[in-house]
């Protein structure tokens, strides 16, 4: 079963992701939590899990400025694709500390 990230915005954060504008962007935030519930629906059907990625406006508007990439629904997927993976490092690297320690 592999861990697949899905991005998550807080319902306070939507209309500044709005603003950058993001493209893509359901009109309301009902709209994209919607469509990430769908979206976390077929990973689990697919027999995966998904792990929501919460992500802020601002760090995605610099994310896309550095790359210069466009504010778009792929360029979001890149960025949570790369917290996921610090993450995913982060926590894998504490599993190891904690086991270490067991064994201590």
């Amino acid at each position: 079963m592999a861990r697949l990230p899905v991005p998550a915005i807080r319902r306070q954060d939507y209309e500044s992701f709005r603003r950058i504008p993001t493209h893509g962007l359901p009109g309301t935030f009902a709209g994209w939590d919607i469509d990430r519930d769908e979206e976390a629906d077929k990973i689990a059907a697919a027999g995966d899990h998904a792990v929501r990625v919460e992500i802020g406006p601002n760090e995605f508007a610099a994310f896309c400025r550095a790359g210069k990439k466009r504010a778009d629904l792929l360029s979001m997927a890149d960025f949570v694709a790369e917290i996921f993976r610090r993450q995913e490092h982060e926590r894998a690297r504490v599993a190891m500390l904690n086991a270490s320690k067991k064994r201590e």
